[in-house]
Formats: C-alpha cells, structure tokens, sequence
C-alpha cells in the first residue's frame, strides 16, 4: 500500500472471493493431466491453499512505537480562525504523533472493504508490516 490512504476501502470481500474461485476454478482446470494423477491430493491441497490463502493480520500490539514531532500546520480551512485571505496556506505551530504497529499477515487485508459500509474508514499507511497513524493538533 503505502502513503497514508483510506483502509479496507480498496476491494469489497464478495468480489474478491468470487475473483479468487474463479482464478481457482482456471487453474485447477488448467493442470496438466499427468501432473493431476501423480500428486498427492494433500499436495495439491497445501499447494492451492497457500496461493489462494489471505493471512488475516495480527497486530503485535506489544512491539508498538509512539513518536511526536513539531510540524506545520495549515489552518486556513479552519472557520473558527480569523483569518483575512483563505486562500493561501495559513500555517501554526503543531504537534503530529506518529504511532507505527507492527503486524503480521497479509497487508493486502487492510484493503479489502467487509460487506458493511463505513462513511468514515480509518487512514493509515501500511509500510510492509507496519501500519503506521499519524494524528496532527495545534
């Protein structure tokens, strides 16, 4: 994934499913006739089981870090401030936490969107196996 974007946003859950059988469905249909009767069936199951599996992740909730940094903030969309010209930057003083989770799994997971809707999804950016929030304050 990477930058900071919207999670479990990317893919709904019953289309991927339904991409992952058919693709399922193609290959097992595809396999040589030899190699169908020479393999196992548990080889073939472990086989199939790890191309198409997705690893839900665990986050390590123990081995999370916290960092806080001064940083530039623009407040010029912020009604509450008297501010005269709205549109240029208007920047203050801030403070941004960053909070890096470390998980393992699969970090395709965090973009697949459950059946239920959410008009307000979490954001975060997913850097090989961490997560990583950023929270911004004056």
């Amino acid at each position: 994934m990477g930058r900071e974007e919207f999670l479990f946003q990317k893919v709904d859950w019953s289309s991927l499913k339904q991409n992952m059988q058919e693709q399922l469905f193609n290959e097992i249909s595809a396999i040589d006739e030899n190699r169908l009767l020479n393999t196992s069936e548990n080889d073939l199951y472990e086989y199939f089981g790890q191309k198409f599996r997705i690893d839900v992740p665990e986050l390590q909730e123990d081995n999370i870090e916290i960092s806080t940094s001064e940083v530039d903030i623009d407040v010029s969309r912020d009604f509450t401030r008297a501010i005269i010209d709205r549109s240029r930057p208007y920047y203050v003083k801030g403070t941004e936490v960053e909070i890096y989770v470390p998980f393992e799994g699969n970090e395709k997971a965090f973009g697949i969107r459950s059946n239920f809707w959410s008009s307000d999804p979490p954001r975060a950016e997913v850097r090989g196996q961490e997560i990583i929030i950023r929270i911004q304050g004056t």
